[in-house]
């Protein structure tokens, strides 16, 4: 598999980003940690005042919607 193109990996950047947009602020926000600053979901339930359990749901809404959204199956 060839690595993308430049202008590709700027037009999956601006589309990843638009999907982003569009999840509620505690989903992104629970993505966002896991994914970009590694956190564990104790780490994350702490800085979001929820519990472990709480954080497991967030992440999978989030990863369930980001599908749909990057698959063109949920209205943007």
């Amino acid at each position: 598999m060839e690595a993308p193109e430049a202008g590709d990996r700027l037009e999956l950047a601006e589309t990843m980003t638009k999907a982003l947009s569009l999840l509620p602020d505690n989903q992104k926000a629970a993505l966002l940690l896991r994914v970009r600053d590694e956190l564990s979901y104790q780490e994350i339930g702490e800085i979001l005042g929820v519990s472990r359990s709480s954080v497991e749901s967030l992440l999978f809404r989030a990863r369930e919607r980001l599908r749909r959204l990057l698959r063109g199956q949920e209205a943007r």
